[in-house]
């Protein structure tokens, strides 16, 4: 979470505002590629829809979940198991 934290505070300080921006910055962490999307997806938000212009210390951290999904159909014959 430390590593998720500095990544934030430094995408922000950085005034990254766009995704790609947010991308230069959190490269060099050692994070997960869910929690580095989750940055380059609310990062640029902080300062366009929220008006922030500060994190707190505690500011929460977001993490995104997109998963995956199996697409069953009877219109296929074969499928993964």
């Amino acid at each position: 979470m430390a590593t998720y934290r500095r990544a934030l505070s430094e995408s922000f300080d950085f005034d990254a505002d766009t995704q790609a921006a947010v991308n230069d910055v959190v490269t060099s962490y050692t994070l997960t590629s869910y929690a580095k999307d989750a940055l380059k997806n609310y990062v640029p938000k902080l300062r366009r829809m929220y008006n922030a212009s500060e994190l707190k210390d505690d500011h929460p951290i977001r993490f995104t979940n997109p998963g995956w999904r199996l697409d069953h159909s009877d219109d296929r014959t074969h499928e993964f198991c």
